[in-house]
């Protein structure tokens, strides 16, 4: 199955699997550690992780897990005077580069540090519509849960948010819309749980 050339392509890959039934998708890694199981009896121990310092060549390196995070960036040559982005420039989050090398850990970014400028309201320009690779529209959602309405966000489809954070990176009044989707998305969630124990507990 081609996964195309739209981003995220492995969000967007897992959900044209799940229309068609549903598959296993088991990466280059994984199949070294299952077959560093199957063969050696070895259980994992390691991580290969994308390195890559602000615009400048990617490094794949495989790296103990409970490593420090600056002992695996020193050894990519890279000095951490900036942010260290795990699991993606767009859609992960800013991590300490003292804490630790874990399973699941994908990449690791480190970018210069800038001035972020302070967010002002929206404008309702619909930068984060016109972007949105699941066809969303993130600025009517957002308005909708600023209401309190989930309701309105589910049919809005708040679900199927991949979290790619195309929509906070577009947005020219510096908000944190993809964020504010998941948290919405966690609140749906949650409410949908427990309306659904709720109507089991005769």
């Amino acid at each position: 199955l081609y996964a195309g050339t739209k981003y995220p392509a492995k969000a967007l890959l897992r959900g044209s699997l799940m229309k068609t039934g549903g598959a296993l998708v088991v990466g280059a890694a994984a199949c070294l550690h299952l077959w560093r199981a199957a063969a050696h009896h070895l259980p994992q121990t390691t991580q290969f992780v994308s390195v890559v310092k602000g615009e400048g060549k990617i490094r794949l390196a495989e790296a103990t897990i409970g490593a420090d995070v600056t002992e695996l960036l020193n050894a990519c040559k890279i000095i951490v005077r900036g942010h260290v982005i795990a699991d993606g420039i767009m859609s992960g989050q800013e991590i300490d580069p003292d804490s630790v090398v874990y399973g699941g850990l994908s990449s690791l970014a480190v970018l210069k540090k800038v001035d972020q400028p302070t967010p002002t309201p929206c404008i309702s320009c619909g930068a984060c519509n016109r972007v949105c690779p699941e066809r969303l529209l993130p600025s009517y959602i957002i308005r909708a849960l600023e209401r309190g309405d989930l309701e309105t966000a589910g049919e809005l489809r708040i679900d199927a948010c991949t979290g790619c954070g195309c929509c906070s990176y577009i947005c020219p009044s510096g908000l944190p819309v993809g964020s504010n989707l998941q948290i919405g998305r966690e609140l749906l969630q949650r409410q949908s749980a427990g309306a659904g124990s709720s109507g089991t507990g005769e």
